[in-house]
């Protein structure tokens, strides 16, 4: 608990030049949010599925892997592609074909990939009809 809340500080502290946060292996495809004291989005955290199956009570999730378009100048997040490989598929033929599973900004029509707009993309998973929440 210690390292975490001193890690949430430096990224509240140095949120206007930490573009991103990136993290993966979690087995599945997911963001979160850092907010300032007063209740702000300032930070992005991406957490890419993993290149490496898992087996569930579902079965064998399908690795993933994801492109990102990053601004060279400023390091700002343009968007990414998230890919997947259907292991069955791969398994039948011999070979691994890996397939765009989504776009993020298309997906789900977000102008920037920012704190904001991803608050606003969370906030969204609320409303009636849970459109959002489903693609997601």
């Amino acid at each position: 608990v210690q390292h975490n809340a001193r890690y949430l500080r430096l990224v509240k502290k140095f949120a206007s030049i930490i573009t991103g946060q990136f993290f993966g292996h979690l087995h599945s495809d997911t963001f979160r949010l850092i907010y300032s004291d007063s209740g702000k989005p300032v930070s992005s955290i991406f957490l890419a599925p993993s290149v490496t199956p898992k087996r569930t009570s579902s079965g064998i999730n399908n690795p993933g892997l994801r492109l990102y378009k990053i601004e060279v100048d400023t390091g700002q997040i343009l968007d990414y592609t998230q890919y997947y490989l259907d292991l069955q598929t791969a398994n039948q033929k011999g070979f691994a074909q890996w397939e765009v599973e989504y776009n993020l900004t298309s997906y789900y029509e977000l102008s920037q990939v920012t704190p904001t707009k991803l608050h606003q993309l969370k906030e969204s998973f609320k409303s009636e009809d849970y459109g959002s929440f489903r693609r997601y």
